[in-house]
């Protein structure tokens, strides 16, 4: 018996995931969010009908969308009670605002199923958007929801005549700001039940997360090559969620080996330079020096600084010394990153963490952190970078703050700039944040420590993985677990009282919600919750 609980995932073995499915434009102005809030609690009568006539009943409105794309995703419909739609929703005032909005050139959006909107400004008779067959919005003649013969239509409603109540009214009575949080209908049926018993399901679904994660880290264990794993682990998560993927393609076109023995016999500041050339370089991050423009992001070499310059034409010698090619199709994604967390940065980040470490080798400082920790289980876990707390959380907060000691990293160029072109900071900033830090404790170190537990059979080793697991304070909040407060605990935040519990929303998300084409209608997760003895 470990101390990894396997519940969960026995459970969800046993149970499938789901069941069997059984007005007036001249109005007062509103906003898009009013219209929002209006299909999300759905305040219009029981009989609607679409601007083509067809009768229409919203099994499930969906879930709103905190992030990129269409305004509600996971929505079921069923037309004139027979055949049943199943996608995503987009709200707007105005019928025109699709086009207006760009979302007919859109990919985003093609899997939208219906188009709420307040008024039709458009002339009538109003027929479904036709969305186009599967080609690339950005080919010549593509458009997603143009009118062309395609793949599927999009429903068009106007809400305006079927509201239960006046507009004027329902924007009195209801606090638009305070949605979707504030709003009954987020409120999944797996939400009912006593905080313990949520808290202690939350738990084992923690610990599954955690095995999961080992069994994929194993599948991609080379032989017994625990350095390479965790070497590419650190880089995956250094990615965020944008750039992961192609921060892994770069761990493994330039493997760890093929770093040592590049930086092998040179002083520290000469194999950050070597580290840069070979990440940037095969990354396709590096400017092209003249006379060979155009240069990154549009640029000229003219328009670069003298520091700039230098610094280009150092690691492009050292990167022309190597011969090894740029990683195939590798694109990388600046579209709505952070600019602290393009991959420019993480890289510099990256290239003094391996100059420090390597030669000691990254399993043994790992391994030697957590056995020094050595911890007993303790509840509840406390912030990690405040003071005071029983000595166990102490142990903790130490374990953490060594950590980040060595993800603690400064660049003579890059900590004092974002992109080859941006401007230099006054002041030198960290590559690689404390945040970022806990998350690669959370997603790499403590699946991978974890794993090697299990390999070598070290069941102390195990204890205490899952001690400093269990006694790490929540992680920065993502969109995931912000929806999930709402669906299974009703908002009730507090009961996500460590990194644990956090886990535990996204390994159930991404086992039911997710999974789930019908969305709350048809989940059996309340079921296998009350199923389990916890």
């Amino acid at each position: 018996m470990g101390w990894f609980s396997y519940q969960y995932l026995n459970a969800k073995r046993e149970m499938p995931l789901v069941r069997e499915s059984r007005g007036d434009r001249y109005g007062k102005k509103i906003s898009e969010r009013l219209v929002r809030c209006i299909w999300l609690d759905q305040l219009f009568k029981d009989d609607i009908f679409t601007t083509d006539g067809r009768k229409i009943k919203v099994l499930s409105p969906g879930w709103w969308n905190l992030g990129e794309g269409p305004d509600f995703k996971k929505t079921v419909i069923s037309i004139d009670g027979e055949k049943v739609l199943k996608g995503d929703a987009e709200v707007h005032v105005y019928s025109s605002d699709w086009k207006k909005h760009g979302h007919h050139r859109d990919e985003r959006y093609k899997n939208v199923i219906i188009h709420v909107f307040m008024w039709n400004d458009l002339k009538p008779p109003l027929l479904p958007l036709l969305q186009t067959s599967p080609v690339s919005p950005h080919s010549k003649g593509g458009e997603w929801g143009g009118h062309k013969e395609g793949k599927g239509e999009v429903l068009q409603l106007e809400i305006s005549q079927f509201l239960k109540e006046e507009i004027e009214h329902i924007e009195d009575t209801i606090d638009i700001y305070g949605y979707p949080y504030k709003s009954p209908k987020e409120y999944g049926d797996c939400s009912s039940g006593d905080a313990e018993k949520i808290g202690s399901f939350l738990d084992i679904a923690g610990d599954a997360r955690v095995i999961e994660k080992a069994e994929r880290f194993k599948s991609s264990l080379n032989g017994c090559d625990w350095e390479q794993l965790l070497y590419e682990g650190i880089m995956e998560s250094l990615g965020y969620r944008r750039n992961k993927l192609q921060f892994m393609s770069l761990a493994k076109a330039i493997p760890l080996q093929t770093i040592k023995d590049a930086i092998r016999r040179h002083s520290y500041k000469k194999r950050i330079m070597i580290i840069q050339s070979l990440l940037l370089g095969a990354g396709g991050l590096i400017p092209q020096n003249p006379p060979f423009p155009p240069f990154a992001k549009g640029g000229k070499w003219e328009d670069y600084s003298q520091e700039v310059k230098d610094y280009i034409k150092t690691i492009s010698r050292e990167w022309n010394k190597y011969k090894i090619p740029i990683v195939k199709n590798i694109m990388w994604d600046f579209y709505g990153t952070r600019p602290a967390n393009l991959p420019f940065r993480r890289i510099a980040g990256i290239s003094h963490f391996l100059s420090s470490n390597t030669e000691k080798g990254l399993i043994d400082i790992f391994l030697s952190e957590f056995l020094k920790s050595s911890l007993p289980p303790f509840n509840p876990p406390l912030s990690p970078f405040t003071k005071g707390g029983v000595r166990g959380i102490m142990g903790v907060r130490d374990f953490i703050k060594k950590i980040d000691t060595l993800f603690t990293v400064y660049d003579d160029f890059w900590s004092f700039r974002y992109t080859f072109k941006g401007r230099r900071f006054a002041n030198k900033k960290r590559l690689i944040g404390q945040d970022r830090v806990l998350t690669i404790i959370v997603d790499v170190l403590i699946p991978i420590m974890f794993l090697y537990s299990k390999e070598n059979r070290d069941s102390r080793l195990e204890e205490i993985v899952h001690n400093v697991y269990t006694g790490i304070s929540r992680l920065p909040s993502n969109n995931i677990i912000r929806f999930m407060e709402r669906r299974l605990l009703r908002g009730e935040r507090h009961i996500i009282n460590s990194a644990r519990r956090g886990q535990a929303l996204i390994q159930i998300f991404n086992d039911y919600c997710a999974s789930n084409e019908d969305g709350c209608f048809g989940c059996s997760l309340k079921n296998e919750s009350k199923s389990l003895k916890v």
